[in-house]
């Protein structure tokens, strides 16, 4: 089973507000779940945007391993080399 991804969602919902066959009532419904979906994405992104800086940080030497905070355990194992 392949992991359906935030731009399979998207995509999906641009499909759906494109259907030309759609009632106003449907797509009403369907903007106001766009709007929300799309809230949700822009958080993740947001967050991954923090944690892709921090990555940075680390592989240049800006930052200690130690200065981590537990919540980003995985730039921990990244700069371990996986372990």
């Amino acid at each position: 089973m392949s992991k359906i991804t935030y731009t399979d969602h998207l995509d999906d919902m641009i499909e759906r507000l494109m259907n030309e066959d759609i009632s106003k009532e449907q797509l009403e419904i369907e903007v106001t779940r766009c709007k929300s979906v799309c809230q949700i994405v822009n958080i993740k992104i947001a967050d991954k945007k923090i944690t892709l800086q921090a990555m940075k940080m680390l592989s240049n030497g800006d930052i200690d391993k130690k200065f981590i905070p537990k919540e980003f355990s995985e730039l921990k194992q990244i700069e371990n080399g996986g372990s």
